[in-house]
């Protein structure tokens, strides 16, 4: 068996001959990295002000139904909007490797409903939304944001997003289709729950 590392482009297996642990071998797309998050809030002003007094992130763009906030150079990386009631996560957004155009094939290829949108908001033109099972929580993939024009900080603001939670009432179906669907690496498992 072969344990030589191949390249690492959507529909190629990581290495050849040998299983990577918690890695499918050819997902229909790879996803780069984390990039936003939406959350809802009936007090749009008061988590505005706590993402910018006590965790320093800058706000970009705002309005009387959105705000958007970044950590530096993306556009954004927290959307509040309002709402009726507050409730987790709204949206995530997620970089991925390669274009959008061989995303939707692949995508649709294996069956799962995505719709092309250039309206999702400011920095991300381009997105292919899809939901995710048992939430229907809306996925943004996107090739690249625009960039906020925001200066790095010294200070305690966090460099980047880097982790979102989500509840699920079936584990294993959630974390098949982050690793078999966007390439996802599964890394650990805090008992039956987390």
């Amino acid at each position: 068996m072969s344990s030589e590392t191949t390249s690492p482009e959507i529909g190629e297996p990581a290495r050849t001959g040998t299983a990577v642990r918690g890695m499918h071998p050819s997902p229909a797309v790879r996803v780069a990295r984390l990039g936003y998050v939406g959350f809802s809030s009936p007090d749009v002003a008061r988590l505005l002000e706590y993402y910018t007094n006590v965790l320093d992130f800058e706000l970009v763009e705002n309005s009387p139904s959105r705000a958007f906030l970044t950590t530096g150079f993306d556009h954004h990386c927290v959307v509040i909007e309002k709402a009726e009631a507050m409730s987790g996560r709204t949206f995530v957004g997620f970089e991925v490797h390669g274009s959008l155009d061989d995303a939707a094939k692949r995508l649709t290829d294996r069956g799962y409903e995505i719709e092309r949108r250039t309206d999702v908001g400011p920095g991300t033109p381009d997105v292919l939304v899809l939901l995710e099972p048992a939430t229907g929580t809306p996925l943004h993939l996107y090739e690249s944001q625009l960039e906020s024009g925001v200066a790095t900080s010294a200070g305690v603001r966090p460099s980047k997003l880097g982790h979102v939670a989500a509840f699920t009432p079936d584990l294993s179906d959630m974390q098949g289709f982050y690793q078999e669907l966007l390439g996802f690496r599964w890394s650990d498992t805090i008992g039956d729950f987390f």
